[in-house]
């Protein structure tokens, strides 16, 4: 349908109405982006204002550090405790037994001519491995003189010896020895030490050495005329 003349130039008016309305708005829009600070280059931006921004904030705290170390102070550490054990006290040295001691008769020479005094000695040595005490008194030492046949008992050191009530007790290291002599008359004696006693005549005899129940090999005594 051919439009009028009227509404064409309408539309027209309407047209041209809405483009100025446009551009206004466009202008408007602008204008607000670009901002009104006045008139003047607005130079560069604050970058003090930036810096001070950044320092005002204070810095993060670090975590307490008392979770992970001491800070009361320098930290030392303790010497181990150590527990002094207490020595035992040393123990006298044991008694030496039987087995331990060696009882040994010895002369001064192989023979005698009757009438002199043969010299005999009984020698008491510790032959164990240990340090040990033993009585060695008088009243148990004895020397015994015995026929060849080993059967008379003659004489004896104990017949006529004053007793001594008193102990000798040794400390007798290993392989010590003690060593005790007497002479012989070269007469007869009996316990109780009797008045009666006589010359033991050239032969052949023995000499044993005692220490309480302990008992020496019998060495020889050759007695001549």
């Amino acid at each position: 349908m051919i439009e009028s003349e009227a509404v064409y130039w309408r539309r027209r008016a309407a047209a041209v109405v809405a483009t100025i309305v446009a551009v206004f708005l466009l202008a408007w829009i602008i204008g607000g982006l670009i901002g009104d600070d006045g008139p003047g280059d607005p130079g560069p931006p604050d970058m003090a204002g930036l810096r001070d921004t950044r320092t005002s904030v204070p810095p993060s705290s670090p975590p307490p550090m008392s979770r992970y170390t001491k800070t009361s102070g320098p930290t030392t550490t303790a010497p181990p405790t150590t527990t002094k054990k207490s020595q035992p006290k040393p123990q006298p040295p044991l008694k030496c037994v039987d087995a331990a001691i060696t009882i040994t008769a010895q002369l001064g020479a192989s023979h005698y001519k009757v009438g002199q005094h043969p010299l005999m000695k009984i020698v008491i040595s510790n032959d164990g491995q240990l340090p040990c005490t033993r009585d060695i008194s008088r009243k148990l030492r004895e020397l015994v003189v015995v026929s060849g046949d080993g059967v008379k008992r003659l004489w004896s050191s104990n017949d006529c010896a004053t007793p001594e009530p008193d102990k000798d007790v040794r400390l007798l290291q290993p392989g010590q020895k003690v060593t005790f002599s007497i002479t012989w008359a070269g007469r007869t004696s009996a316990k109780g030490c009797p008045a009666d006693r006589s010359t033991v005549p050239a032969g052949r005899y023995y000499v044993v050495a005692k220490l309480g129940k302990l008992a020496s090999r019998p060495a020889q005594l050759k007695l001549t005329d």
